[in-house]
């Protein structure tokens, strides 16, 4: 089981990445904050990621799952999405997708696997379901829509070599 929050979801399907991702996970799994952030609120403002991604939701590929837990001491430091899915990946032991500094420190302290949205990305090039070009494109249209360091963009760069 994989578990994304809402940032990484939001930069892949823009990438169109979305179909690529399920090559490497037979499904999404998502808390109801986060389809409350990404595709409910973004269906509003008329985001074309949240037609795709309500789409999915549709065909089953996405699935959102209830969160049961609490954590009253990181409630109010994280919104609300990170916070259900740092609970719904701690309930569920599954790796969460997460790109917030402050939310993978907290994950971090709970002991949760997580990854970012350059880490999948480059996942999908060493399992050779994109190529090369494919993951330097992708990889430079990310780092202009997004604020990442000069030093990470290095980093994922040197890793297609």
């Amino acid at each position: 089981m994989i578990i994304f929050d809402s940032s990484p979801l939001i930069h892949l399907t823009r990438l169109g990445k979305l179909d690529y991702l399920f090559h490497l996970y037979e499904e999404i799994v998502i808390s109801k904050a986060v389809y409350k952030e990404v595709i409910e609120v973004g269906m509003q403002k008329g985001e074309s990621d949240a037609i795709i991604l309500q789409n999915y939701h549709k065909k089953g590929k996405i699935r959102v799952i209830h969160v049961h837990t609490e954590d009253p001491i990181i409630k109010d430091v994280l919104h609300q999405g990170e916070y259900e899915s740092i609970l719904l990946s701690k309930e569920k032991d599954a790796i969460l997708i997460m790109d917030d500094k402050k939310a993978r420190f907290i994950a971090k302290q709970r002991k949760i696997r997580y990854n970012g949205t350059l880490a999948v990305l480059y996942k999908l090039l060493h399992k050779e379901i994109i190529n090369k070009d494919h993951y330097l494109q992708n990889l430079q249209r990310y780092s202009e829509n997004s604020w990442i360091s000069y030093s990470l963009y290095e980093k994922f760069r040197k890793l297609a070599d």
